[in-house]
């Protein structure tokens, strides 16, 4: 059990932005929210995986929100919440999982643990940024999304099927809630008990580890940097100078190219990279792949701090880690929705250590 203070808050935000992919909000925009969890709640924790389920009850409650800079407007759903799950369940809440590792689900699921003073858990449903709502563990482990509950941010409860796209789900909100605003809280839920079985567990602890490297890379650049791709299984696949980026809000989902300029032992080459929230594919200017999904291609600041796709400029210099997916997502069933093929590009997987070497 770790009590999160300012410090190893910011670590896990930086390591989550890592392991985002490119998606998510800049962290600046939601270390404030963060902080003033801490000080109104003073006891915030993050427990492993192990320890929910030896204590064995509850519920575990993965929340969503579609736009963090309405997080206070739905204050009062969340403090609903665990009415609606005992009505459901007969149970409390034993804690809450991040939905995805990105500044915005990371930041959203402590806001809640908060409120709800209830502990984060060492755990979320995906191991990185996320894509689509397809891309959450529950679809390789064959786990039920019922119920998933919808609160309206008058506290109005709604249970909703299963969904394929994050996008048909937020319309269908929309349209159960019969109003236009930007407002979702979305809950999936498990048993505590089977918390190892339905979540990805260790995922931010990796990202606190992760964000602690970052911090202190600008003192020790190449022995940091060696010691940080280790913690995320990850490999520096190029540097260079960002030289076009188009990079649009298609349907609430960030889209485009990222055309870069080599530098240093890339000097005369290109590498460019298509986006679709996150990273899909990087290749070079010949058609080589140097990264691609499931696995991560991020990107780090000329000063190494991680960069999401919305704050990404012409004349940046960047540095591009690749970093393995977790194994669930390199298996046949996580190829098939979070595989090249499934994003419309016609090449077959190939790890991203393989293409390294």
């Amino acid at each position: 059990m770790l009590t999160l203070d300012e410090e190893n808050v910011d670590d896990l935000l930086l390591g989550a932005c890592l392991l985002s992919s490119g998606s998510g909000y800049r962290i600046d925009r939601v270390s404030e929210l963060i902080r003033r969890d801490i000080y109104r709640n003073g006891n915030l924790r993050i427990v492993e995986c192990r320890e929910v389920e030896k204590k064995g009850g509850g519920v575990v409650f993965s929340p969503y929100l579609n736009q963090i800079e309405h997080v206070y407007d739905v204050n009062r759903c969340i403090e609903k919440m665990p009415d609606h799950i005992r009505s459901i369940y007969d149970e409390d809440i034993a804690g809450v999982a991040a939905h995805a590792l990105d500044t915005c689900d990371v930041a959203f699921a402590i806001h809640v643990a908060a409120i709800l003073n209830v502990p984060l858990i060492d755990c979320d449903c995906t191991g990185r940024g996320l894509i689509d709502y397809i891309h959450n563990i529950y679809f390789i482990k064959n786990t039920s999304l019922n119920p998933v509950l919808l609160l309206s941010p008058d506290g109005e409860c709604t249970y909703l099927h299963p969904m394929t796209s994050m996008l048909q789900l937020v319309r269908l909100c929309r349209r159960y809630l019969k109003t236009r605003a930007p407002l979702v809280v979305l809950g999936s839920f498990s048993k505590a008990k089977n918390v190892r079985r339905n979540y990805l567990c260790g995922t931010l602890s990796k990202s606190m580890k992760a964000g602690r490297e970052l911090r202190k890379i600008s003192s020790e650049p190449v022995a940091t940097l060696k010691s940080l791709l280790k913690i995320v299984r990850g490999y520096l696949l190029y540097r260079g100078i960002v030289e076009e980026t188009s990079i649009e809000n298609v349907d609430g989902s960030l889209t485009g190219i990222v055309k870069l300029r080599g530098v240093d032992s890339w000097e005369n080459s290109r590498l460019i990279i298509y986006v679709r929230e996150g990273t899909i594919i990087a290749v070079r200017e010949h058609g080589r792949p140097v990264g691609m999904v499931p696995d991560i291609v991020t990107l780090l600041s000329e000063d190494y701090v991680p960069i999401t796709y919305d704050n990404l400029h012409y004349r940046d210099k960047v540095h591009v880690i690749g970093i393995k997916a977790p194994d669930e997502w390199r298996t046949s069933k996580g190829l098939s929705i979070l595989g090249p093929r499934y994003f419309g590009i016609d090449i077959d997987y190939i790890p991203i250590e393989l293409l390294v070497n």
